[in-house]
């Protein structure tokens, strides 16, 4: 019986590739859907953390890279799926390298992090134009690189920094250069260098396999190995340098809050300015309204005064209908 796929075969060829590629493309479309459905929907976390962000980003395009790559090698090699495949895989493996930016300098970051994207925008931009000039030898299979379509230097040095971003935070946070507080919602310290030594271990034997040359693992583990960064972001974006107001992103973060709980009370205010409404209309007793607003004051004051003197203004017709409905409207809304 013949062989249909030859998993440790290190040639070139189709079904290596198109078997390694959906094992990568399983894993982003996984990662997509964790962070999109998990950190977004669940927890939002994804709203306010840039590096969720980022690692969304990467994994989102990556997904479209693999799509173009497993049509290339399966239905037809065509020079714009050709440049779909590799540029998005530029733009996955650059918004990865940006993400790691913070957990290579992470206390440090303000200083370094503007200066690190601006590098990083530089040298995508590069491997662009390139991958465009050659796209029609890339296509045709001439000089292409190691992997076929895309350049593998920018993509074999954006794996080495991430791994080395890894190793360093490790070795920064056992020195404790890293701030971490245990305030109950975070694991013990031991335990979190414990869960990086196995990031780190797991992450080497993923960059083994990818250059094995052995296409079916080497691509899949590519894919693991995205999964692994997203477990990183998950984890450091929660720690004081990503969160604290001193920094832009925390400075967003705490504005999110803020925001929130504006948000909250607008709502709040929009159900009261209803009350006033149905109040006016006659649908409710005045006596029974005010005694209503009268009990929520002990809990907001603010916004139970004032709805307290619209109503009163309202039901003894100090007010015309129509300037309390405004009042109401610009107060809350």
């Amino acid at each position: 019986m013949p062989t249909v796929v030859d998993f440790l075969s290190k040639v070139y060829n189709t079904p290596p590739n198109v078997l390694g590629h959906f094992g990568f493309w399983v894993f982003n479309v996984t990662n997509v859907l964790y962070l999109v459905l998990i950190q977004g929907y669940v927890f939002g976390r994804l709203q306010r953390d840039i590096l969720l962000k980022l690692a969304l980003v990467g994994c989102l395009f990556q997904v479209i890279s693999c799509s173009a790559s497993i049509y290339i090698f399966n239905e037809e090699n065509t020079i714009s799926a050709n440049l779909i495949g590799g540029a998005c895989g530029i733009i996955a493996h650059a918004s990865m390298d940006i993400a790691h930016l913070f957990v290579f300098f992470h206390r440090d970051a303000g200083k370094f992090i503007k200066f690190g994207i601006g590098c990083t925008v530089v040298v995508a931009t590069y491997y662009m134009i390139e991958l465009n000039v050659h796209m029609e030898d890339i296509a045709d299979g001439k000089g292409a690189s190691a992997r076929g379509m895309a350049p593998t230097d920018f993509f074999i040095g954006s794996t080495i920094l991430q791994l080395l971003a890894v190793i360093k935070f490790r070795f920064d946070f056992i020195k404790k250069e890293i701030q971490y507080e245990d305030n109950g919602s975070r694991m013990p310290r031991e335990k979190f260098i414990k869960l990086f030594t196995v990031i780190v271990v797991l992450e080497v034997i993923a960059i083994a396999f990818e250059m094995s040359g052995i296409w079916v693992l080497a691509f899949s583990f590519s894919g693991f190995q995205y999964s692994l960064s997203v477990s990183v972001m998950i984890y450091i974006g929660t720690l004081d340098f990503m969160t604290g107001e001193g920094s832009w992103w925390g400075r967003a973060d705490a504005k999110y809050h803020e925001i929130h709980e504006e948000g909250h009370l607008l709502i709040s205010g929009i159900r009261e300015a209803h009350k006033i409404r149905d109040a006016i209309e006659g649908k409710e007793k005045p006596k029974t309204f005010l005694g209503k607003v009268e009990d929520r004051v002990k809990t907001d004051l603010e916004i139970g005064k004032d709805v307290v003197h619209l109503a009163e203004d309202a039901i003894h017709g100090k007010e015309a209908i129509d300037r309390v409905k405004k009042a109401a409207h610009n107060r809350y809304l």
